[in-house]
């Protein structure tokens, strides 16, 4: 214990030189969430602390948070403001007294770690706490259902039950401020008659699309539509072309009419000699065959 203690203080210590700068060791969480979830993709129970701090935290700032003694420490991460993406490449160090310190600079954090549950045949029992130095304006926990439990408990009661993506039950109990020494726990127990894990099981299927009839699958009305269009603009050009041809034809008869009216009929200018017959001028006096007067 006292050599723990040495560690912990050691760290405290060092760190602050490692980063160059004074450490603000924070007294107050804005939110936490806490996300229980046994049989997932292990036998045992998975935790995950989802926190957010103060928008005036000075940084980088120290947080230290409870971790019961066999918990096996899964992931310590900050959650990058720019992109939302959880980034592991922060200090942190199991402390005494069951404590996990580490130190971040960003505003949001993430906290996994696997614990084991009691087992007794069919039977599964676990018991959370929180119980920390620091306080928390708004503490919400959610406790995820196992697929194959049975008989599934939750003490307090959950005050909302709610389907998620993935298919599985998630047990909402109210989100309520706990302050710092203030002591926080919920038991749940249940009984699975398998060992399935819930991450073994795959996602709920979507509906299928109801496919159409035969007649009007797509394949058929592209088929259609292939045949349709080039039929419609064929037909068109004819309709077309057949008006246009009945427009000329009809001016070129309209001309012909109008031009035979309009030109003037030559009058014949021939006369013949009423004593030999032959055709003289009209404008002659004397026929030049016979010499008879015209």
């Amino acid at each position: 214990m006292k050599r723990n203690i040495l560690i912990f203080l050691f760290v405290l210590l060092v760190i602050p030189v490692a980063q160059g700068e004074a450490q603000n060791e924070i007294s107050t969480i804005d939110s936490l969430r806490v996300e229980i979830w046994p049989d997932y993709d292990r036998p045992s129970v998975l935790v995950l602390l989802t926190g957010l701090l103060p928008a005036d935290t000075i940084f980088p700032a120290t947080i230290i948070i409870p971790l019961p003694k066999n918990a096996q420490l899964n992931a310590v991460a900050r959650i990058d403001d720019r992109d939302g993406i959880m980034k592991d490449d922060i200090l942190s160090v199991p402390g005494p007294s069951d404590m996990l310190m580490f130190i971040t600079t960003d505003l949001q954090f993430r906290v996994e770690f696997y614990i084991p549950y009691t087992a007794n045949g069919s039977k599964r029992s676990y018991d959370y706490s929180w119980k920390a130095d620091i306080s928390v304006n708004n503490l919400e926990l959610k406790i995820q259902q196992p697929k194959a439990a049975t008989s599934f408990k939750i003490n307090p009661q959950a005050k909302d039950l709610i389907t998620g993506a993935d298919g599985l039950l998630y047990h909402a109990l109210s989100p309520k401020p706990v302050l710092a020494g203030q002591l926080l726990s919920v038991h749940l127990e249940y009984e699975t008659a398998a060992s399935q894990l819930s991450a073994n099981t795959p996602l709920p299927l979507a509906p299928e699309e109801k496919s159409l009839p035969e007649n009007l699958s797509p394949a058929v009305i592209g088929a259609r539509t292939n045949w349709v269009i080039p039929g419609m603009i064929v037909g068109g050009l004819i309709v077309i072309i057949g008006f246009l041809w009945l427009i000329v034809a009809r001016r070129n008869q309209m001309d012909t009419n109008e031009s035979s009216l309009q030109k003037p009929q030559k009058q014949s200018r021939v006369k013949f000699c009423r004593d030999c017959g032959e055709p003289v001028d009209k404008a002659d006096q004397w026929c030049a065959y016979c010499g008879s007067n015209l």
